[in-house]
């Protein structure tokens, strides 16, 4: 092969040599251009993966060096690959000739002109007219191609312009970027090429712990003297970026995550609390980009002061007369007014501290004595303690736990009036009150005294009254005779009575009263009237308790009737029978309550006229039954005492009695319905379910409820005619008063 002819310029053809030359340089341009935007978009790449594999993989500084080789190797390499090599192996004249004739075809003309120039030996195998003329014609083909600017089309540059396109595009991320974080490209320069700058942090985590003592700071560590079984509560300040996740890293290997709580001046607060503290212990905290566990906290869990012991010595008053006591490690009940000594045994002994009074929340020193702190005070009301130590650590004990000291009043007398039955008692003008009262206290009663107040609005008499019985339970008997209460007792007065008790209490008594006691004074006429009315009304609830008797042996019979048709007579009683029965006994503990209340009504009438003395033969009867009650302790309705003064009476030792009499028989009617007829059939109706014949059991019943049934019968009738002999006595006096009536007419005439 022929050597190539040497390029040199075309002078024959000016304007062709100057097209040939524009597209060689436009050629070099496309080149440089497309090489530089491939080596420039690579080296972005490269480095955004670099800045990648460092920022968020983490990789060693062996694989940083690599990726610093490797952002200059590549775009050279890059560089030479497509444009250097490139650019040594342009097209020359000729070949720049040829493309031009590509895009411009005019029968090789332009590629012969060319080369009749570039090769003289080759124009001299042509004559020379026909060189001239192709010389020629080549020049003014050329000039109309410069004209047409047609050499633009000769070369396809849309690779190029995507190449500049996009390594433009990335420029401007690249320099937005850097001019973003110029701080951050700076240090993943320095990293790239194996310096060991660390990356700007977005996040930074510092602890806080909220103690109000024991916490000092040693550079970046905190330590914390802490008692142990105390919490221990934590914050993680996080400033910059708030990270998802904060986690306490501990020396033992675990962590613990903590919960956002919030912000502060701007900064993200993350907290925890550690429970019951028990041994040392430390950590540091991570989250976010901040890796690198700086802050850490040194926990020094210490024993704190406590109370081991308390022992408390109780000295209730004097005038409770109870001994001192002393109690430990337990709750204190006390009287009222006495003086407590504590005495804590505190450990370690040097340490100090206060008690605080709840709920009053007063404060008291604990003094230091020989057998360790101590404080005393008198208890006036119910409170609690609270022991707050501390030792010369500045420990303070973490659970002061509470000591409770209920304090008990001593509460005023408490009276209850036994005697009269009634609060409201009418007498006559010669009566006697049975004054009873029973009197509670909690220690002892120092006096009682008798208030009497006339109701018209008099002064009020005051009488000194003997106690009778021991203490915490003494009582009042005194049987007033109406003369000592008014100095000229008359029909129509009313006065109040009550007890005033004071107990021993110091150093003022406290004072109880007994309900008041009207007494009401009456004629004999009016008393005997009221009697009568509270007879006929005795005898109605004793005609009820009869009717209501008499049902319940109905049914009762009725039963029995049942058994014995059913024949179930021998036989253990079913559960419908056995209803039936408990039905029964019901009915017969009713009728012996009403018997028993009709009793103590009776009785009461009897003790009310007894001492209203209507009856002046019946002396004897009244000195008795005073005797009886003032021997009588329990407060509720004796019914022997009774028995025992109708016992009395009808043995003649007691003297006559002309209308008490009766009402003595009739108490004893009203007592044997009660005590006997009533309780027997009940106690018959309760044997029936164990017995072993039950039918034979409650043939006895009914037998048992017939005597009952008899009984109450004769109470009515007794009733009866204490009610007929009370009118006979009333048309009586009515006769006697129309006679007298009469008598004073006739003498007014007499003297006229």
């Amino acid at each position: 092969m022929a050597p190539r002819p040497t390029d040199t310029p075309l002078t024959a053809t000016p304007t062709l040599e100057r097209l040939l030359m524009q597209l060689r340089r436009r050629l070099r341009r496309l080149v440089v251009v497309r090489a530089l935007g491939l080596a420039t978009a690579a080296a972005i790449g490269w480095w955004a993966w670099a800045y990648f594999a460092d920022y968020v993989l983490e990789v060693p500084r062996a694989v940083r060096t690599f990726h610093g080789i490797g952002l200059i190797a590549l775009p050279v390499y890059l560089l030479w690959r497509t444009g250097w090599r490139h650019l040594k192996r342009l097209p020359d004249r000729r070949d720049l000739a040829v493309l031009l004739e590509a895009r411009e075809p005019s029968q090789d003309l332009l590629t012969t002109a060319t080369c009749f120039q570039l090769d003289p030996s080759q124009a001299q195998l042509a004559p020379p007219a026909m060189v001239a003329r192709v010389l020629a014609a080549a020049e003014e083909r050329a000039k109309a191609i410069a004209q047409a600017r047609s050499e633009r089309q000769v070369l396809d540059n849309s690779e190029t312009k995507q190449a500049s396109l996009v390594s433009s595009a990335l420029l401007l991320v690249f320099a937005l970027a850097t001019w973003a974080w110029p701080h951050h490209q700076q240090v993943f320069a320095s990293r790239l090429f194996g310096q060991g700058l660390p990356w700007p942090q977005l996040t930074f985590l510092a602890f806080e712990i909220p103690l109000d003592s024991g916490v000092t700071q040693a550079g970046q560590a905190t330590r914390v003297r802490l008692a142990r079984g105390e919490d221990l509560p934590v914050t993680v300040i996080a400033t910059g970026r708030a990270p998802e996740n904060v986690e306490l890293i501990f020396d033992d290997g675990s962590r613990r995550a903590l919960a956002q709580a919030g912000e502060r001046e701007g900064k993200t607060l993350y907290t925890t609390s550690l429970r019951s503290i028990a041994k040392d212990l430390a950590f540091t905290v991570e989250g976010g980009d901040d890796k690198r566990r700086e802050a850490r906290v040194e926990v020094l869990a210490l024993i704190p002061p406590d109370l081991v012991a308390l022992v408390a010595r109780v000295e209730p008053p004097s005038y409770s007369g109870l001994a001192p006591e002393t109690f430990k490690n337990s709750d204190l009940t006390v009287l009222e007014g006495s003086r407590i000594t504590l005495l804590a045994e505190i450990e370690p002994p040097s340490a100090t501290g206060i008690v605080r009074l709840l709920p009053e929340d007063r404060t008291l020193d604990l003094e230091l004595t020989a057998a360790g702190l101590a404080f005393e005070f008198v208890a006036e009301r119910s409170l609690r303690l609270r022991f707050e130590l501390v030792d010369s650590e500045g420990l303070a004990n973490p659970d002061p736990g509470l000591w409770s000291i209920t304090v008990n009043e001593d509460y005023a007398p408490r009276l209850a009036v036994r005697s009269p039955e009634s609060l409201n008692l009418e007498t006559t003008a010669n009566g006697i009150v049975p004054l009873w009262v029973s009197i509670q206290d909690d220690f002892a009663i120092r006096g009682a005294d008798l208030l009497v107040t006339p109701r018209d609005g008099g002064a009020t008499v005051r009488q000194n009254l003997e106690l009778r019985g021991t203490d915490p339970k003494p009582y009042v008997f005194a049987p007033l005779a109406l003369s000592s209460i008014s100095a000229a007792p008359e029909a129509g007065q009313t006065h109040w009575l009550e007890v005033e008790a004071r107990d021993n209490r110091e150093p003022a008594p406290n004072l109880g009263r007994s309900p008041k006691v009207a007494v009401r004074v009456l004629s004999g006429e009016d008393y005997m009237r009221r009697v009568q009315d509270r007879l006929a009304g005795t005898r109605r609830r004793v005609s009820e308790l009869y009717d209501l008797q008499r049902d319940k042996l109905e049914r009762t019979e009725e039963l029995l009737d049942a058994l014995i048709v059913d024949g179930l007579g021998t036989t253990p009683l079913d559960s419908a029978t056995r209803a039936d029965l408990d039905s029964l006994q019901s009915g017969a503990r009713r009728v012996e309550a009403d018997a028993l209340s009709i009793s103590r009504e009776v009785t009461a009438l009897t003790s009310d006229a007894l001492h209203a003395r209507i009856d002046p033969e019946a002396t004897g009867q009244v000195s008795y039954l005073d005797r009886l009650l003032e021997r009588r302790e329990a407060p509720d309705f004796d019914a022997e005492m009774w028995r025992n003064l109708i016992a009395e009476h009808n043995a003649g030792r007691l003297g006559k009695a002309g209308f008490a009499a009766n009402l003595l028989d009739l108490s004893q009617a009203s007592l044997d319905v009660a005590l006997d007829s009533a309780r027997k059939a009940r106690e018959a109706l309760e044997a029936v379910p164990r017995a072993d014949k039950p039918l034979a059991a409650l043939e006895a019943a009914i037998q048992r409820e017939r005597e009952a049934l008899v009984a109450i019968e004769a109470l009515l009738g007794r009733l009866a005619e204490w009610d007929n002999f009370q009118s006979v006595l009333s048309l009586t006096r009515e006769v006697l008063e129309r006679q007298r009536a009469l008598k004073e007419r006739t003498m007014e005439l007499a003297t006229q």
